[in-house]
């Protein structure tokens, strides 16, 4: 898996000028071409492998009832959750931060908004640490591609 980085997000914290917009919005591109074409891909791919994986185990010999197939793809779905609900998070923070970077731009004055991109820059911070978080409560730090390590709490959590 390709790694990412996200050194640029913790920038956001600086103060903001016009360059400063104009950095994150190249970071925030990045960013979401990474989230997009990286993170999204490998976690959908893995859920379907650990899913099928399942359904072999508990069915190694077809046919199974429709009720048994039901609820193992259930039981997947409720253990995946909290990974794809971080994901979800980080996706809409990222899109928040996005909006928040035009409106900035279109005003022209960037000091104007920079509590606003602090505010989303720490947004984005937190839900992609929680995504780390959930990956690893879930057993599958491999799913996190990002380098450095995060500190999560005993649940999965921040």
């Amino acid at each position: 898996m390709r790694r990412l980085t996200l050194a640029a997000v913790a920038a956001l914290v600086v103060c903001c000028s016009s360059t400063q917009v104009q950095r994150e919005s190249r970071a925030a591109d990045a960013i979401a071409r990474a989230f997009n074409g990286v993170v999204r891909p490998t976690l959908v791919d893995a859920f379907e492998t650990a899913c099928r994986a399942e359904i072999e185990r508990v069915c190694p010999a077809p046919p199974c009832s429709r009720v048994l197939m039901q609820g193992v793809l259930r039981d997947c779905d409720n253990h995946w959750q909290p990974v794809f609900a971080s994901y979800e998070a980080a996706r809409a923070a990222h899109d928040a931060w996005r909006l928040t970077l035009i409106r900035c731009q279109d005003a022209g004055d960037a000091g104007s908004c920079s509590l606003d991109l602090e505010r989303d820059g720490r947004a984005v911070v937190a839900a992609v640490t929680s995504y780390r978080c959930a990956v690893r409560a879930l057993g599958r730090p491999e799913l996190d591609p990002l380098p450095g390590t995060v500190t999560c709490a005993r649940d999965g959590g921040l």
